[in-house]
This record gives C-alpha cells, structure tokens and sequence, in this order.
C-alpha cells in the first residue's frame, strides 16, 4: 500500500490520472482495505471541483456499519424559523 502512495503523491495531481492507477488497483485491493487513498481521491477530485466523482467516491466508502455509525454523529438540524404575526 505504501508503494502506492508513494507513486501516486509522485504523479501529477490529476483527477483522471489518479482514476486510473486506482482502478486498477481494484483489482487487487477493494477501497476498504486502504480508505486513506481513496480519501486522498475523493479531495483532489473536491479541489480539481468534480464534487459529484468526490462524492461517489467518499459514499463508496460507507458500509452499512459506517453509514449507522456516521448517522449516531450526525445533529440534526432544525433551522430557527420566524413567522409574521
């Protein structure tokens, strides 16, 4: 895993380069079993702004146990609302 990082954080910081090392990654690898990498994809996706690839990649990540446990974190949020007499 750590060769990896390596090579791609070597490589130009580009969304479709780094879609592809990734995928073929998958072959070996599911994005579990190295999280962090895909992280790191999901935020150069965020700033190359491709927010929705940032997005799928980031709930690629959520397994069922990680969805329940990040919905235990999550406030929810009633905004103040003013009515008029």
């Amino acid at each position: 895993m750590l060769l990896t990082i390596c090579r791609l954080q070597g490589c130009q910081p580009d969304v479709e380069v780094w879609q592809r090392i990734l995928q073929v990654r998958t072959l070996v690898l599911t994005p579990e079993d190295d999280p962090m990498m895909w992280i790191k994809f999901a935020n150069l996706c965020r700033k190359s702004d491709r927010m929705a690839l940032a997005e799928k990649t980031i709930n690629s990540l959520l397994t069922p146990d990680r969805v329940s446990l990040y919905a235990a974190y999550l406030v929810p949020y009633s905004p103040h609302v003013a009515t008029h007499a």
